[in-house]
């Protein structure tokens, strides 16, 4: 059995100590800029206590056994009323014996990497040089689909928030706020102001509009698609190997880790700690609940969810059971990262960038740095599992994902 601890502490704090740290809050806010109401400073005065205390909590830890896995804590809040506010904090977390015992070899995964058949990439390159979107300059107004480079400055209550510059988006229309959406009908070298849902305001210079127009590709014209050291069609030939293997190494990876996961819980015997998986279950019920627009159809759920009948019984045990996957996911990602030295670098980052930049898919919506992160940590944990699981597997996708451990 591989067993977890507890670490809990409480805060209370008095009403007249809560007022004297309302107080150097605003200071901290009045000195930062920001304009905030009592709810704004009430969430800035708690959220800081709360992070103080846990770093605290798990610097203690961290002391006691430098190679200890926490789960994220339990924070509990009751307050703010005109007594103060009382906070309690719990942290699950396993000891680096008990994460020793943890074994991830010789795990039993019924798994075959498929590459990508040279048929179907045959056929992905004549289809693709056949309608090839080569982007041209227009002077007309900006239409759905174009490819709109703009610059902005955001500001509100007439202070200048930021400045985003030669930025390029899709123009495409959607049913809530978007740039995408409010450039549409605009043209190069134009200014106009837009105001988002927030209050930010956009003053938004178009730059540059391009149109993709379907173009059949050739040696003579491949330079118009303006693709990093692509200077013929055998060159795009082998870009769209290359891209579609990455592509379809990624999605077979996601799917390995899930099973390898999966295998790893089945094979070690991990206490979970009730009170994660009733508190994570809790907020993801809240989460569905406040999508309900229909009061009477949201106490009616609500109502179900607590009698564990119908639909709500559906959605409790769909709870539960994201809220243990995600408990084994967070314990199990801390456990390699740590153990195997696991790492990700500011190297790999700016590498997978350059690939989404150029790459013959389309780029993910929202994808930063901070995600890119995860996602590489992800993929090289699966691919080291798969090197002392799946060895002659894992030659074949790191080649593949053009990644390695």
């Amino acid at each position: 059995m591989i067993n977890y601890k507890e670490k809990k502490e409480q805060i209370d704090i008095d009403s007249k100590a809560w007022e004297t740290l309302k107080t150097k809050s605003i200071i901290e806010l009045t000195t930062n800029g920001q304009k905030s109401t009592l709810k704004d400073v009430e969430h800035y005065t708690i959220d800081k206590t709360i992070d103080e205390k846990v770093n605290k909590m798990l610097n203690e830890l961290r002391n006691e056994d430098s190679n200890f896995v926490a789960i994220p804590p339990i924070i509990v809040i009751d307050g703010p009323s005109k007594n103060g506010v009382k906070i309690d904090i719990s942290v699950t977390y396993y000891s680096s014996t008990e994460i020793s015992k943890v074994d991830y070899s010789n795990l039993n995964l019924d798994f075959t990497y498929r590459p990508v058949p040279k048929e179907f990439l045959d056929s992905s390159f004549e289809k693709m040089i056949s309608e090839y979107p080569i982007l041209y300059s227009v002077d007309e107004a900006i239409s759905e689909n174009d490819v709109v480079t703009w610059s902005a400055i955001r500001s509100s209550n007439n202070k200048i928030l930021g400045e985003d510059k030669e930025v390029r988006t899709k123009a495409t229309k959607t049913d809530s706020f978007s740039i995408n959406n409010e450039i549409i009908g605009h043209k190069v070298n134009e200014q106009f102001e837009t105001t988002a849902p927030d209050g930010v305001s956009f003053q938004i210079t178009i730059n540059e509009v391009k149109r993709p127009v379907p173009t059949y590709l050739n040696d003579e014209n491949i330079h118009l698609a303006m693709l990093p050291n692509v200077n013929s069609l055998n060159d795009f030939k082998e870009k769209i190997a290359r891209d579609t293997a990455k592509n379809n190494a990624s999605n077979f990876l996601l799917k390995y880790y899930e099973m390898a996961l999966d295998a790893i819980v089945s094979k070690n015997e991990i206490s979970i700690n009730d009170q994660n998986i009733f508190h994570s279950t809790s907020n993801h019920i809240d989460a569905i609940l406040a999508n309900i627009d229909d009061e009477i159809h949201r106490r009616m759920i609500f109502e179900q969810i607590l009698n564990e009948t119908g639909e709500g019984l559906k959605i409790l045990e769909r709870a539960r059971e994201n809220s243990i996957t995600s408990y084994y996911l967070v314990l199990i990602d801390n456990i390699l990262g740590g153990k195997e030295n696991i790492n990700v670098t500011e190297e790999d980052i700016q590498k997978e960038l350059e690939y989404i930049n150029h790459s013959m898919f389309p780029r993910p919506n929202g994808v930063d740095s901070e995600e890119l992160f995860s996602i590489l940590m992800h993929q090289k944990m699966a691919l080291y599992l798969m090197k002392i699981n799946n060895p002659s597997q894992y030659e074949i996708v790191k080649k593949d994902l053009n990644l390695d451990i």
